[in-house]
């Protein structure tokens, strides 16, 4: 894979100086940044970066006055412009994200959890960052901006389209270097969530896997995971289990060989491999009772889950509660647009009654279990 120290950003807002200012001070040299008016774009703007943001409203922008089919009305349309003009302009990979404070607008009736990548998916973007998100400090936005154009700056140059030299391209992308023990089972759960290994990503030189990454994988539970079923998995409490990595120890350096360290690490989150979990509880003397087996024998503190079978459950916006419940007390949802071969979603009984919302996603052979 090829390198870039400091990928190159195109910030386009309709307020320049502003921007420019508060995105300098976040992000400070991590990124070779340049800020523009919507009319001080040129084709060759677009010919090296990594990472285009566009504002989605620009309401400051004084347009010609050309009719509606050449005067761009928000940022989103901007960008489906200017992509346009960047694949004629550009051999490289490039992706391209609306950078708002009005996402709502966007996304209406669409829960605040999974605003981000549905937009993003819907509208022919790799992301859509939030300039103001509630309980998200404004560091995991400048986090996400720079792990974006990071990602896409290490992706190769031409992506292979030969089906070994691709599945060993995305295996280094993820940051699977071969010596895990685990590997080849890692590797076989990443072919079965469907990558674009050949033409799309040949194509988007590479753009597509991130794209799949941040759409169809990082969102869900599939070979990546986040604390909440790693908790699951280790029969404890996810509130038991952050604390336990937060103060290091020997939960966190267990675990370490499994944490995700590949491309977009960290940006929705701490993730870790399933199989490389797997791989570690089926070495303890009871696999079978797997959260009790690692608290005696590593002598780690963690709090038990009082349930026979634990699931993760998701609250009326989707977000994941912090508190598993035996499977006897929840029922089955179907989401739209929820992978199939992502880990399937729980909701408590009792908030299924309370909500339409979550009524409405009950699978039908659990609706019974709602009176």
């Amino acid at each position: 894979m090829s390198t870039v120290s400091k990928p190159k950003v195109i910030v386009i807002d309709d307020e320049p100086i502003t921007q420019e200012t508060t995105l300098r001070l976040a992000l400070g040299e991590q990124v070779d940044l340049t800020v523009l008016a919507p009319d001080e774009v040129e084709v060759s703007h677009l010919k090296s970066p990594s990472l285009v943001l566009v504002d989605y409203h620009l309401d400051a922008w004084e347009r010609p006055a050309f009719p509606i089919s050449i005067c761009p009305p928000n940022g989103v349309a901007l960008a489906g412009i200017l992509r346009q003009h960047a694949n004629s302009a550009s051999a490289g990979p490039m992706a391209f994200a609306v950078y708002s404070a009005y996402l709502p607008e966007l996304s209406a009736p669409l829960p605040p959890e999974r605003r981000q990548p549905l937009i993003a998916r819907s509208h022919d973007l790799e992301w859509a960052f939030s300039k103001a998100q509630p309980g998200v400090a404004p560091e995991m936005l400048y986090r996400q901006i720079n792990g974006l154009a990071s990602a896409v700056s290490t992706l190769p140059q031409r992506w292979p389209g030969e089906g070994t030299a691709a599945r060993d391209a995305l295996a280094r992308f993820l940051g699977l270097s071969g010596k895990e023990s685990w590997f080849d089972d890692a590797l076989k759960a990443v072919v079965a969530c469907q990558p674009p290994l050949h033409e799309l990503s040949t194509w988007s030189h590479g753009v597509a896997v991130i794209r799949w990454l941040l759409h169809r994988i990082l969102p869900y539970p599939c070979f990546l995971f986040d604390r909440h079923y790693l908790a699951r998995r280790l029969q404890s409490t996810p509130t038991s289990v952050a604390h336990a990595l937060r103060e290091g120890g020997r939960l966190a350096e267990l675990l370490q060989p499994c944490e995700y360290g590949g491309a977009l690490e960290g940006f929705l989150g701490q993730r870790w491999w399933q199989t490389g979990v797997d791989s570690i509880l089926a070495t303890l003397r009871d696999p079978m009772d797997a959260g009790a087996s690692l608290i005696r024998e590593l002598d780690i503190e963690l709090e038990s889950v009082v349930a026979e079978e634990p699931v993760v459950c998701l609250d009326e916006d989707y977000r994941l509660l912090d508190d598993l419940i035996d499977v006897s007390s929840a029922v089955r949802l179907q989401i739209d647009d929820w992978p199939d071969y992502a880990t399937r979603p729980y909701a408590r009984i009792e908030s299924a009654r309370e909500h339409q919302r979550l009524q409405n996603l009950v699978l039908p052979l659990d609706k019974g279990l709602l009176n």
